[in-house]
């Protein structure tokens, strides 16, 4: 961080990073199983692409929605740790963002695929199950 900065400055920088890169990091880690997902729930590429957009935005909003809302007690600016306490809460409140982001995008599409699938699973039959059918 540049250090003309006050910290307060710096923190509310950090936090900002963080809060742009925690939802891109997540859904990095998804994307592949994602994919997956969507293409088995969805028949057309495009309807594919836009809800891996959709999730990428709504993942992006809500954890800068809450990254961008940072401000500091008057008090911290003179003890080291309460503003160490107070960028600890602005993480947290982003990573709960995020935590709800996912679960407002993810519920619906599992619901989706429940729907969609949870008939068509093939059981296999069993034979010779009971002693008397040997």
């Amino acid at each position: 961080m540049p250090s003309g900065l006050s910290v307060e400055i710096q923190l509310y920088l950090a936090g900002l990073a963080i809060a742009f890169a925690a939802p891109l990091f997540v859904f990095w880690l998804l994307a592949p199983s994602l994919a997956h997902f969507l293409r088995a729930i969805f028949a057309q590429p495009e309807v594919e692409r836009f809800w891996k957009r959709l999730t990428i935005i709504v993942f992006v909003a809500a954890s800068v929605s809450s990254g961008i809302a940072y401000h500091p007690d008057a008090s911290a600016n003179s003890d080291l740790a309460v503003l160490t306490w107070s960028f600890a809460d602005q993480v947290k409140q982003t990573l709960d963002n995020l935590l709800w982001a996912m679960l407002a995008i993810f519920l619906p599409l599992l619901l989706a695929y429940m729907v969609l699938y949870a008939g068509r699973r093939a059981v296999a039959p069993t034979q010779g199950t009971l002693e008397g059918e040997r």
